[in-house]
């Protein structure tokens, strides 16, 4: 009978020890903080899993929730604590009241003194707040937005109002039923007629006594979802709706009592960036928060994997699963990807923390544009690898993945919703391409101007050329290393980036104008090489640890396997681009990378079980009864169906299943169809 021996039984093949490869992937702090706030919660039976509930009563346990967690007060002090409570709090339950965290930022960043009675009482969440910018017409494109706010001098104030439904605002956390403030994101209107682009604004929507909207407001839910029912989204109507002055959100620019803007930009466009700055603190979460569902579900297919018997090279000897070469080709890049992002993610929570606390203007610029970049291009790569390996890892467990209970469409729900929040994956990726090839522009145009950038993403593009005349040179009879798969990103980063600019130029030259050449060089270039220098960066980021990683303990070893794998398995999506530009010349090179990459996946055969429990969370946030650390993957799975709500109970509608119907009785009422 498969149980816990078969895990253990892995196990005990290891060549690492488990405690210190957790410790060398993520800072102690992280870990430590995320460990307590799990703990706590698990004998908190507010916490416990309700099973199946209505919407409805999610949210008013989600809003219990977050009540009870003010009475825990955990520390958010350091970056790395309020990381870790933001990540702890994600993988208990997605439904949580993250816009109310954004709200809280943006009012505090302000710095209004007006502010701070509000935000006192939010943090208590005796008031809820949200960040309304969706609107039923414009997402994306939010220079398109249409809710105005226009400045009334004789009432020291400004007049929001949505001029049709289509500018209703709508996908709105927290809206649709419990939050009594927005910061709204509007047009910005002076008495002159001028137009100043969008700015944030404080809004109040409901009573913060009796949650009835106020006068001028007509707001609502948008209905149920695909996943996270917890949180009420919702939609928001202003019929020429009076704020007054002072909630006008700083950043952007201000208003003077007669009217008259100010703005500390000059440039429309960097005004436009300040008032969006929020969303790259909702991308670098989002990141970190698609890795920690991947982390859950790959931790569940390999154990079940481990544990799941069938067939064998005799009928008395049936095999794990895990030990098919399809199930581990299908299974470990995923689990490899699963580490190196866990690496990156703090470093990327850390970079924006230090572009928001930069004090030289120079500096905090050049920093919050590359963070910006790295951020839309990990919250797409995140999201896409998180997707494809929740799904892998359902298909690889078979029927019994498809039960709700082993949470694969809680995670396939939570990640699907994530890829187009805060900016869709596909789009957000234009910026990523637009600040690399800005760069690769000043440095064309510059005379031959050094390229340097804060965090070192784009320091390769200074010997591009050199990069891209390089060729792949095979070990015969060898494997490729880690380094290797560095090289291969390399090289990708410089063609596509000279692809790219040169294709820009091209149809730049053929008379387009720049917004048509620009959205005419997306796909096999811009698209592509936004995903390369993401990939590239965390790749080299892991290479970093597994040099620095001591050999002791088998720790340098196992994280070499895991970045090479990682490298070889993204580097073989990109094999006609490497035969398009040369860099793969004979039939050979990719059959090579292609067995490199076989012959790591072996090596990391009996490392995998041990691996998971390096990354899985604890039972009670896992919560899958065939992904349990006890590896009693079948009895975990049986307790489940026995017990969930009335799994034995004859239905209350049994009578209709013994009604006898009459064949044919209504045939004379069948609806002819007319072409």
């Amino acid at each position: 009978m498969a149980g816990s021996n078969a895990l253990d039984a892995y196990r005990k093949r290891a060549s690492f020890e488990v405690a210190k490869l957790k410790q060398l992937i993520e800072p102690k702090e992280i870990i430590e903080h995320r460990e307590s706030i799990w703990e706590t919660l698990a004998r908190d039976p507010l916490f416990f899993d309700p099973g199946e509930v209505l919407p409805d009563e999610y949210q008013k346990l989600v809003i219990k929730r977050n009540k009870r967690l003010v009475e825990y007060n955990f520390s958010t002090d350091t970056p790395a604590e309020r990381y870790a409570y933001s990540v702890a709090l994600f993988a208990h339950d997605v439904s949580n009241l993250s816009p109310h965290a954004m709200f809280l930022d943006v009012l505090k960043r302000a710095n209004r003194q007006h502010f701070t009675s509000l935000i006192e009482t939010a943090q208590n969440y005796q008031v809820i707040g949200c960040f309304a910018l969706t609107e039923i017409a414009h997402g994306s494109n939010s220079k398109g937005l249409r809710t105005t706010a226009t400045y009334d001098p004789a009432t020291q104030g400004f007049i929001i109002h949505s001029p049709d439904i289509e500018a209703a605002k709508c996908w709105v956390g927290n809206l649709g039923k419990v939050a009594s403030y927005t910061i709204l994101f509007a047009q910005l209107c002076t008495p002159d007629g001028a137009h100043h682009g969008v700015h944030q604004f404080l809004v109040p929507v409901r009573d913060t006594y009796t949650l009835n909207t106020l006068p001028g407001v007509i707001a609502g839910d948008m209905g149920a979802k695909l996943g996270m029912n917890g949180v009420s989204n919702g939609f928001v109507m202003f019929n020429h709706y009076w704020i007054p002055r002072e909630n006008l959100i700083p950043g952007g620019g201000e208003v003077t009592p007669e009217g008259h803007f100010v703005s500390p930009h000059k440039d429309v466009a960097k005004q436009h960036v300040a008032m969006l700055a929020p969303l790259s603190a909702g991308r670098v979460t989002i990141t970190s928060f698609q890795i920690g569902y991947l982390r859950a579900a790959i931790s569940t297919a390999i154990r079940y994997s481990a544990c799941r018997r069938q067939f064998g090279p005799t009928p008395q000897e049936e095999l794990p699963v895990l030990e098919y070469q399809l199930q581990q080709w299908r299974l470990f890049p995923y689990l490899a990807a699963a580490f190196v992002w866990t690496h990156f993610c703090p470093t990327l929570f850390t970079d924006y923390t230090r572009a928001l606390e930069t004090s030289d203007p120079v500096e905090q610029a050049s920093l919050i544009k590359e963070v910006h970049a790295l951020s839309c291009g990990a919250k797409a790569m995140a999201g896409f690898i998180a997707r494809d390996g929740i799904q892998e890892s359902r298909e690889a467990c078979g029927g019994h993945g498809y039960l709700a209970a082993n949470q694969f469409g809680s995670l396939r729900g939570s990640v699907d919703s994530l890829l187009t929040a805060e900016g869709d994956n596909n789009l957000i990726l234009f910026q990523t391409a637009a600040y690399i090839l800005g760069v690769f522009a000043e440095k064309q145009a510059g005379g031959g101007r050094p390229i340097t950038s804060p965090l070192g993403s784009l320091d390769l593009l200074d010997h591009c050329e050199d990069v891209v005349r390089r060729k792949f040179v095979g070990v015969e009879g060898g494997v490729l290393t880690h380094r290797d798969t560095i090289g291969i990103f390399e090289w990708l980063l410089c063609y596509l980036c000279t692809e790219s600019f040169m294709k820009l130029q091209t149809e730049l030259s053929n008379g387009k104008d720049g917004f048509i050449a620009r959205e005419d060089c997306q796909v096999y270039h811009c698209h592509t090489l936004a995903q390369v220098y993401t990939e590239c960066f965390i790749l080299k980021k892991f290479a970093k640890l597994v040099d620095s990683a001591p050999s002791e303990g088998g720790l340098k070893a196992i994280t070499e396997k895991l970045c090479t794998l990682y490298g070889l398995s993204r580097a073989e999506r990109h094999v006609s681009t490497l035969y398009q530009g040369s860099y793969f010349t004979q039939p050979g090179d990719v059959r090579l990378l292609r067995t490199s990459l076989l012959h790591c996946i072996h090596l990391l055969k009996d490392e995998v079980v041990a691996l998971v429990d390096a990354l899985a969370p604890p039972d009670h946030i896992l919560r899958a009864p065939i992904g349990l650390s006890n590896g009693e993957a079948y009895k975990n799975l049986f307790q489940s169906m026995v017990t969930h709500s009335k799994s034995m109970e004859r239905p209350h509608w049994w009578e209709e299943v013994m009604a006898n119907p009459s064949l044919g009785s209504r045939h004379d009422m069948i609806v002819k169809a007319k072409l």
